[in-house]
């Protein structure tokens, strides 16, 4: 029962009044910050500790991409395009729940921005990928990273992707 609570927020998450973003508008008092990333990561690990059962972490998640047009060397600017792929990967060690359908999601997250790109996916394969683009709004470092999780708990995260963004 739980896991499934946990789908149902995980895509309350993903869709309005949220829709991914740092911030949730309130006529009463503005805009109030959300860190969508706190909120994953305290319900799964609520989870984890109400069922008592050990998640194992079954996805080796990778993050990778950069501007187009844009050497390695040359900063990003404001209102750039970033493209990042997520790229999923079955662990070979851990074998899948027999008859247990789960559903997952990747989140890619903007740490300095605190915005949130969510897809639901299939493994169907040893490894997939996710495609996401998001713009440059913040001057100075900008912090991304993936999460990989399932209402039962599970999580796994990429090492984070940097881009030092300036000016025009």
């Amino acid at each position: 029962m739980i896991p499934r609570l946990n789908e149902i927020i995980f895509d309350t998450l993903a869709n309005a009044p949220f829709s991914g973003a740092g911030t949730l508008d309130t006529k009463e008092n503005g805009k109030i910050p959300v860190t969508q990333e706190l909120i994953i990561q305290s319900i799964l690990n609520f989870t984890q500790r109400i069922t008592n059962l050990p998640v194992p972490i079954r996805k080796k998640v990778a993050i990778q991409g950069g501007v187009e047009g844009l050497s390695a060397n040359e900063k990003p600017a404001i209102g750039d395009l970033v493209t990042l792929k997520v790229q999923m990967s079955k662990l070979k060690m851990i074998k899948d729940d027999e008859g247990h359908t789960r559903r997952y999601w990747v989140a890619l997250v903007n740490q300095t921005t605190r915005e949130v790109s969510y897809e639901e996916f299939v493994q169907n394969k040893d490894t997939v990928e996710s495609t996401f683009k998001s713009q440059f709004k913040s001057y100075g470092t900008n912090t991304f990273k993936a999460y990989v999780f399932a209402g039962n708990g599970e999580l796994a995260t990429s090492f984070t992707k940097e881009f030092n963004v300036g000016g025009n």
